[in-house]
């Protein structure tokens, strides 16, 4: 599993990657960590812009925003997805 962000993974299976959405459950009447499927991508790509969508869509859905206040928390979030990128791949 690959994490993205927040709860956001991505499954590399063997035809295609899926986006997840880690949550705890029960497994045999335990607690344990269960993936929800949120989609399937043919590349990892599309995979992670998948997870940044699902991430802004989130963030908007936490309360009611004015058009102002919408553009700077997506702004916020693309900010928060491009430094986790650059963490993992470097700098340009």
């Amino acid at each position: 599993m690959i994490h993205i962000i927040k709860d956001l993974y991505i499954d590399p299976e063997d035809q295609c990657y899926t986006l997840c959405r880690k949550k705890t459950g029960t497994r045999n009447g335990e607690a344990a960590e269960v993936y929800d499927r949120l989609g399937y991508y043919s590349t990892l790509k599309c995979a992670v812009k998948a997870a940044n969508n699902q991430y802004r869509k989130e963030l908007l859905q936490e309360r009611d925003y004015t058009l102002e206040e919408a553009i700077k928390q997506l702004r916020k979030a693309d900010d928060v997805l491009e430094s986790v990128l650059y963490r993992a791949l470097g700098n340009k």
